[in-house]
């Protein structure tokens, strides 16, 4: 046992008394060296090096015992047994409201041929069978082995023309890697307006002329395209991070090819007017709810799924 004795204040003053004819430095060795023998220092306790796998195999023993979170171990993609098609139709029961007519304000002889109302093309309905055009449709969170060849890496223009002041495609969808072709088969002036999260172009575009333009990033959503000379023009581009997205057609009908089987994917639904809200929709004949738009479904090998989803006409207002 170490035992360190205090001295009070008044054996000190003897001591200096004692040794004050002794030089300082002579004093300073003397009480260096009285310290050495006497054990004044605190004793040094040798370090051990910090090992990072024992202090692992520590923090999970103790978890376990006090019932903490332990670190989880890293998990894999789920893997995929083979290459499916989606297929289906997506149609309004009941009657729609009118979207409306726009309001033209300029170059009418060429925006509104003949002065006939120009109707508004956020809500397409296909009068002979309910058909919804116009909704975007992409699968999420699809990456390496997990997508097919024909989805990755897909190249070519994707056309997208204007005319009598109207985008011929409400909906553009394309995937990274691809151009979009602007065209402007008017005999006036467009800007070409394009303002996304990660897609952003404005430049205008002079009777006949054309632009190409490459999104480096995809979207989470579409993004909104319009005109600025002509305001009331108005589309939507959605770049996507591979092939897996579409655009339903006059008739409602979509179709995604070659997506990967055996797993679960999640299908985006989105349209301009409903954007993710897909309640209260009825799919295969089962009335249900598709949170946050999202279609989750599983697909077999080698399967081709036709899938109908039947959206009320309330759905859009009045």
């Amino acid at each position: 046992m170490l035992v360190v004795r205090c001295h009070s204040t008044r054996d000190f003053s003897a001591t200096r008394s004692a040794i004050r004819p002794v030089s300082l430095l002579r004093f300073a060795l003397l009480c260096g060296a009285l310290a050495a023998v006497t054990g004044c220092e605190p004793p040094r306790v040798d370090t051990i090096p910090p090992n990072a796998e024992s202090a692992k195999r520590m923090r999970l023993e103790i978890a376990s015992k006090v019932g903490a979170p332990a670190e989880a171990a890293p998990t894999e993609a789920p893997k995929k047994t083979g290459w499916a098609t989606l297929k289906g139709r997506i149609v309004v029961i009941g009657t729609p409201p009118s979207p409306g007519n726009e309001s033209i304000s300029k170059d009418p002889a060429v925006c509104q041929p003949g002065g006939h109302p120009v109707l508004k093309p956020t809500l397409v309905v296909d009068s002979a069978n309910g058909g919804l055009a116009n909704v975007a449709l992409y699968a999420l969170k699809l990456t390496g082995d997990n997508v097919h060849e024909s989805a990755a890496g897909k190249s070519g223009d994707v056309v997208f023309d204007q005319k009598a002041c109207v985008f011929l495609t409400h909906v553009a969808t394309m995937s990274i890697g691809q151009k979009l072709k602007v065209l402007n088969s008017d005999p006036v002036s467009h800007n070409t307006l394009i303002a996304g999260r990660e897609s952003n172009l404005n430049q205008n575009l002079g009777p006949g002329q054309s632009l190409l333009f490459e999104p480096k990033k995809p979207e989470n959503l579409p993004a909104p395209v319009s005109c600025s000379i002509h305001p009331w023009m108005r589309a939507y581009v959605m770049p996507h991070e591979n092939g897996y997205v579409t655009a339903s057609g006059k008739d409602g009908s979509f179709e995604i090819a070659n997506l990967p089987a055996g797993i679960e994917l999640k299908i985006q639904l989105w349209h301009e007017m409903l954007q993710k809200n897909f309640k209260d929709v009825e799919i295969d004949g089962k009335k249900g709810s598709l949170a946050g738009g999202v279609l989750p479904l599983k697909l077999n090998n080698d399967e081709t799924k036709q899938v109908e989803i039947k959206i009320p006409a309330a759905a859009f207002g009045k």
